[in-house]
C-alpha cells in the first residue's frame, strides 16, 4: 500500500467558511460576533482558528441540518425546513435597519420555532449512562437543563433571540453536537437538543443591546 498525502487548497474547498452565498451589506453575524468580542475579549478575540477545526464545526452542523430535515419528514412528527437567507428591514432609534441572516432551520410543531445547530468542543457536563428506567429519564433532562445553562453558551442564545426577534416568534430551538462529549476518555460525543420559549421583553431587551452596540461601534449608521 502507498500512501501520499494531499496538499489541500484550503481556500479553493472553501475550508473553515459557510459554502452559502451570502448578501452584500450588515449580516447580524457581524453585530452578535462584535458585541462578543467587546463582553468577552480574553475568549473572542484570540487568534484565527485552525481552519481545519472550523471545517469540523461546519460539517457536522451542515450534515444535522439535513439528516434531520430528512429524519423528521420521513417520521412524520414535524416539518423542519432549511430556510436560507432572509434579509431584515426596519428601523432602530431613527437608523434604518437592512441586516442579512441565516437561520438553520425553520420548525413547525403547533408553534413557529426558529432552529440554530451547533458544534462545540465544550464539554458537555452530561453523564453517559444509557438512559433506561423513568428515574434515569427524569436526571437526564435535569442534567442536560443544568449543561445549557453555562454562561459558555449566552451566545447562542442571543444569535437565536436575535433571529427569534426578526421572524416575530418567541420559540426556538437548539441542537448541540458536542464533539468530546462530557471529556471523559475515550471521547463519546453527545447530541442534544432543547426547545426555548422567550418573553417578548427579553427579545426586546437583547434586541436592543445589540442594536446600540451596533450604533456605537459604526456598523449601524
Amino acid at each position: 500500500m502507498q500512501i501520499t498525502s494531499l496538499d489541500l487548497d484550503l481556500n479553493l474547498l472553501g475550508v473553515g467558511n459557510s459554502n452559502s452565498v451570502r448578501a452584500e451589506g450588515l449580516h447580524a453575524s457581524t453585530i452578535y460576533n462584535d458585541l462578543y468580542k467587546h463582553l468577552e475579549p480574553k475568549r473572542f478575540t484570540g487568534g484565527t482558528p485552525a481552519p481545519l477545526l472550523l471545517e469540523t464545526g461546519l460539517i457536522l452542523e451542515t450534515a444535522l441540518e439535513e439528516g434531520l430535515a430528512r429524519r423528521f419528514e420521513q417520521a412524520g412528527g414535524e416539518d423542519i425546513k432549511r430556510p436560507g437567507e432572509f434579509t431584515y428591514e426596519g428601523e432602530f432609534d431613527g437608523h434604518p435597519l437592512t441586516i442579512h441572516y441565516n437561520p438553520d432551520l425553520f420548525i413547525f410543531n403547533g408553534v413557529f420555532r426558529v432552529g440554530e445547530i451547533k458544534a462545540t468542543w465544550l464539554s458537555s457536563k452530561i453523564d453517559h449512562a444509557w438512559v433506561d428506567t423513568p428515574e434515569h429519564r427524569v436526571q437526564h433532562r435535569e442534567d442536560i437543563q443544568a449543561a445549557f445553562l453555562n454562561p459558555k453558551f449566552e451566545k447562542y442564545y442571543t444569535q437565536i433571540k436575535m433571529y427569534c426577534r426578526m421572524l416575530q416568534t418567541c420559540y426556538a430551538r437548539l441542537y448541540v453536537c458536542f464533539i468530546a462529549g462530557d471529556y471523559s476518555r475515550p471521547y463519546k460525543s453527545q447530541l442534544v437538543g432543547v426547545d426555548l420559549a422567550f418573553t417578548q421583553d427579553e427579545l426586546d431587551q437583547e434586541w436592543a443591546m445589540l442594536m446600540y452596540h451596533g450604533i456605537a461601534k459604526g456598523l449601524i449608521v
